[in-house]
């Protein structure tokens, strides 16, 4: 007796009952969003247009990642930061809310072979709260000619009303982490600028990491 009739019966009935996995392409739009860089553009409490920015943990109390010095190096120079006017600079390396600036330029780290130890490198921090505004203008490529765009905004005085602000509204004290008071920590002093930062291991030695 021949089953073929059934078999195909079966398997006809189980693809029916079957559901094909369909891809929202809303929520696939969205998360390729994130890897779409911002125009981020900010402004610091003192002239650190040509200091190298590191990021510290969110208490503020080390580094948790740094640029190898190749990194600073672009196709058309060394990615510090464009004047916009108006003391506001454009960003190139990826500033965040936890940034820091070491008390070494662009041009001095980029001539490195490696990155500085990470003690040396704590030590170089100018200044570990710089920032006093940091807005997110979205993404690049809504932009044609960006620094162009930026400034008219600025020239506007609308950039709070065109960017998100992501920094406190000025006028307001900054909190430590864990509802201390306002941030009263000194500058550290030393001797003698993301899209790519390097992790950074709080045991390990900065001067061992290499390029990502």
């Amino acid at each position: 007796m021949k089953h073929w009739p059934i078999v195909l019966l079966t398997m006809a009935l189980a693809g029916c009952g079957s559901k094909k996995e369909v891809l929202d392409p809303a929520s696939e739009a969205s998360s390729g969003a994130a890897d779409i860089p911002h125009v981020l553009v900010y402004r610091t409490k003192g002239d650190y247009r040509e200091l190298v920015p590191v990021t510290l943990s969110a208490d503020r109390s080390k580094i948790v990642a740094y640029p190898h010095p190749k990194d600073l190096q672009g196709a058309d120079g060394l990615s510090v930061p464009q004047d916009l006017g108006k003391g506001y600079l454009l960003d190139k390396r990826g500033i965040g809310l936890n940034t820091a600036f070491l008390r070494m330029s662009y041009a001095d780290y980029a001539a490195l072979d490696q990155a500085p130890a990470l003690a040396d490198m704590t030590a170089m921090i100018a200044d570990n709260d710089p920032l006093v505004e940091l807005c997110d203008c979205g993404p690049r490529t809504a932009f044609k000619d960006i620094p162009t765009e930026i400034r008219a905004i600025l020239a506007e005085g609308a950039l709070e009303k065109r960017c998100k602000r992501l920094t406190a509204p000025l006028g307001s004290a900054r909190r430590r982490p864990g509802g201390g008071g306002a941030d009263t920590r000194s500058r550290h002093s030393a001797p003698l600028g993301l899209q790519h930062f390097l992790g950074v291991d709080e045991a390990a030695d900065g001067a061992g990491n290499s390029p990502g």
